[in-house]
């Protein structure tokens, strides 16, 4: 008896084969076009356009790891806007808080198209440092700048 093929939908978690070139190891579909290319949010990149050969599919509907909501829901770096604001952003560069000069915080719309003067990283590539899902120590900063980001933002001399 051969394999069950499984239908494809968007939601559905994959294994990414190795040697494909693409970055990471686990991803989740994101949509299929009428062309057949089937695009995936990995743990290393935004979105990526695959074909079926690029993965297998993860029977269990629950997630590998917890690396695809801290990607969405931690800092990975902050906006310097032209008002003096501060502007915290995902790993996927979408807007999660703003800090007023005054010091007063408020929600942003993932949506929301921010204007800056500068940008700076709390880990990654340009700080050397390992993503919250892999070092206990970056996730425990990102979890204290999300609880008191102005206080946390104050407490760091080059990010004041």
């Amino acid at each position: 008896m051969g394999k069950t093929a499984w239908k494809l939908a968007p939601g559905q978690w994959v294994r990414l084969r190795s040697g494909g070139g693409l970055l990471g190891k686990f991803g989740r579909i994101t949509s299929i076009d009428e062309g057949g290319l089937i695009y995936i949010e990995t743990d290393g990149c935004k979105e990526v356009a695959t074909v079926r050969e690029d993965f297998r599919v993860i029977r269990s509907r629950l997630a590998p790891h917890a690396w695809f909501p801290m990607r969405k829901t931690l800092p990975y770096g902050r906006y310097n806007c032209p008002d003096g604001s501060v502007v915290l952003h995902n790993r996927d560069y979408q807007p999660l808080a703003r800090i007023s000069p005054s010091g007063s915080v408020s929600t942003c719309l993932t949506s929301e198209r921010i204007h800056y003067d500068s940008q700076e990283w709390f880990w990654g590539s340009a700080t050397g440092m390992a993503s919250p899902w892999r070092s206990d120590a970056v996730f425990k900063m990102c979890v204290e700048i999300m609880n008191d980001p102005v206080v946390f933002l104050r407490s760091v001399p080059e990010m004041s």
